[in-house]
């Protein structure tokens, strides 16, 4: 083969690389929402599978409603449906979510970016210490921990 042969070759190599790479970028890009699209589908249909026992007092289909209308989980999400579920939940003596409430209002920094806030505020330190001082009682060994920090200061 001649020298602009292998020249020719080894463009043409190249181009089909390359469309084979942009082509794999773009079906990436494209199956992402596809897939994020079937989670949240999935995600809904646990929450609408919840409902009616958490709607019956069940703390912990309570707990995964407020989940999927919190923290990045669930098709819709809604920040104020979220704490009331976790209330719902926190008021049967669900100690995790006496925890997480705490940490809520105590405006945790890696709940808060987690949460859908769209500006809103919800920091009560004393609600915070509120609820720190219940999941405590109901033997959670960081909100014990959490208590006694919130204490000393």
């Amino acid at each position: 083969m001649s020298e602009y042969g292998k020249f020719i070759q080894r463009r043409v190599a190249i181009l089909v690389m390359l469309a084979f790479a942009v082509w794999s970028v773009y079906l990436a890009g494209c199956a992402a929402p596809i897939v994020g699209g079937v989670a949240r589908i999935a995600e809904k249909e646990k929450r609408d599978e919840w409902m009616p026992q958490a709607k019956e007092g069940d703390a912990e289909a309570q707990y995964r409603v407020a989940e999927s209308y919190c923290c990045g989980r669930g098709a819709f999400y809604d920040t104020e449906l979220a704490i009331a579920w976790y209330c719902r939940a926190a008021i049967q003596d669900h100690k995790d979510v006496q925890y997480k409430l705490a940490n809520i209002y105590a405006d945790d920094l890696s709940i808060r970016s987690k949460m859908r806030t769209a500006g809103m505020e919800f920091e009560d330190p004393v609600r915070a210490y509120a609820w720190y001082s219940v999941a405590a009682l109901h033997g959670h060994s960081e909100a014990m921990k959490k208590k006694e920090k919130w204490k000393a200061s």
